[in-house]
């Protein structure tokens, strides 16, 4: 397992979050299509890699977001791809 830490709290990470994490904060504060991050995680982009992009953000949103069901951190753009989301605003801090 990887750590990262948020907000002063240690969180840790399993490698393929860790992996999508650090790619999206390499391309902060641009957006990651979901054919490139699908293409960096596995080596390809299709319909099963998109589903396994899906539940790894629902658990690091678990892990992360203050409030998961409206996630400020890890943001999701419909049929384009993911951002982090950098501001201080958004950690709440």
């Amino acid at each position: 397992n990887q750590e990262v830490v948020l907000r002063g709290e240690t969180l840790q990470l399993l490698p393929r979050e860790y992996k999508f994490l650090s790619i999206l904060a390499d391309a902060a504060p641009k957006k990651v299509s979901y054919k490139a991050m699908g293409e960096s995680m596995w080596g390809e982009d299709n319909e099963k890699t998109r589903s396994h992009l899906k539940t790894i953000v629902f658990s690091l949103r678990q892990k992360m977001e203050l409030d998961p069901t409206s996630p400020r951190l890890i943001l999701n753009y419909r049929g384009v791809g993911y951002q982090l989301e950098v501001s201080k605003s958004s950690t709440g801090k």
